[in-house]
């Protein structure tokens, strides 16, 4: 039995600085959020594209992004749905509504149906 837990929509780690986390990365506790491998903040990381509105409030959203995560979102399900199911990372994030299925939800790009009925496009995975 195969369950894929801890996923999301969101195609970068443009999440926003949380102060109240930390994590051990190697001998030094960090705030997460301190930097992005996708915009190339993140020491030693290469720059890929800009993060502005790809994280944060979905009000900064543009309309191709939120479809670009129904996209992603629906694959992502039909796959893991081949095996034994799934859960998604979090039901909310307090900064990043790009990681939260409430928002995403209340966004559009999580199909509030599941299954082949819920799906905007179509059968991804055949």
């Amino acid at each position: 039995m195969t369950i894929t837990g801890e996923w999301t929509p969101a195609d970068t780690d443009c999440s926003q600085k949380m102060d109240w986390v930390t994590y051990k990365a190697t001998d030094t506790y960090q705030q997460i959020g301190w930097g992005s491998r996708y915009d190339g903040t993140l020491p030693g990381s290469t720059y890929v594209g800009s993060c502005e509105g790809k994280s944060g409030p979905m009000s900064g959203f543009s309309a191709e992004y939120k479809d670009s995560l129904r996209k992603l979102t629906e694959v992502q399900m039909q796959a893991f749905e081949r095996g034994s199911g799934w859960f998604m990372w979090a039901w909310k994030m307090e900064n990043s509504d790009d990681w939260s299925y409430q928002a995403g939800l209340e966004g559009g790009w999580i199909p509030r149906t599941l299954g082949a009925s819920g799906r905007k496009h179509g059968d991804q995975c055949a």
